[in-house]
């Protein structure tokens, strides 16, 4: 089994998540790295392809806004111009057995 860990996170990179819970302002996201997490505020949310609310378990393609210092926590991005310019997946330098 392969692991991602936080510092394999960059701005402006899409990663698959899903929607871990949906609080006051935004959706918490499951970025799949252990101690890392994703937040996408509604108004982030409303510019992206859905038509209603995220539920829990939804998976999506986000691109990384803004990293926290420790790289524990990011604000991602739903927009799909902003999408199509970013850098996809993650590189194999950072996948660790």
């Amino acid at each position: 089994m392969h692991r991602l860990y936080s510092y394999s996170i960059f701005y402006y990179q899409t990663l698959t998540a899903a929607v871990r819970s949906v609080e006051d302002h935004g959706y918490i996201l499951d970025l799949g790295i252990p101690d890392v997490s994703g937040f996408l505020s509604f108004d982030d949310a409303k510019k992206g392809p859905f038509k209603c609310k995220l539920r829990e378990g939804w998976p999506l393609d986000a691109t990384v806004t803004k990293l926290s210092k420790n790289q524990r926590n990011c604000d991602v991005s739903i927009d799909q111009p902003l999408f199509a310019s970013s850098h996809v997946g993650i590189t194999f330098p950072f996948i660790y057995p």
